[in-house]
């Protein structure tokens, strides 16, 4: 990419678990995902993301399991790459229910994508 150019990143959340994973509403998007940006936390804003494909859940929410994947394409914002040479960026989930015992709580992090800004 060339600095300050847009990006629409393709982001694919999958789960080999029976029981759903619970993500939340489409809404709360950013309180559950970020990019990480060289180390450094980027927020994603909702209002940029498109969900491609994704599994309802009770009262609006949307699960993730087995059968279930989630597709998310996402408008990065610009300023995220502002300074040429390699990136490395990582798409990170922290889930973010607390009041249920059989639901997993926890962060994950993708491998680290190498984006080259020219």
């Amino acid at each position: 990419v060339t600095p300050g150019a847009p990006l629409r990143w393709t982001l694919r959340l999958e789960s080999d678990a029976l029981a759903p994973l619970i993500l939340g509403r489409p809404r709360d998007l950013s309180q559950y995902f970020s990019l990480l940006v060289n180390g450094a936390v980027a927020p994603i804003d909702a209002a940029r993301v498109r969900f491609l494909s994704a599994a309802p859940a009770a009262n609006g929410l949307i699960r993730c399991d087995s059968a279930h994947p989630v597709l998310l394409e996402c408008a990065v914002d610009p300023g995220l790459f502002r300074e040429k040479g390699s990136v490395a960026v990582r798409a990170v989930f922290t889930s973010g229910v607390h009041d249920q015992e059989e639901v997993w709580v926890g962060t994950v992090r993708s491998p680290p994508v190498t984006v080259e800004v020219r």
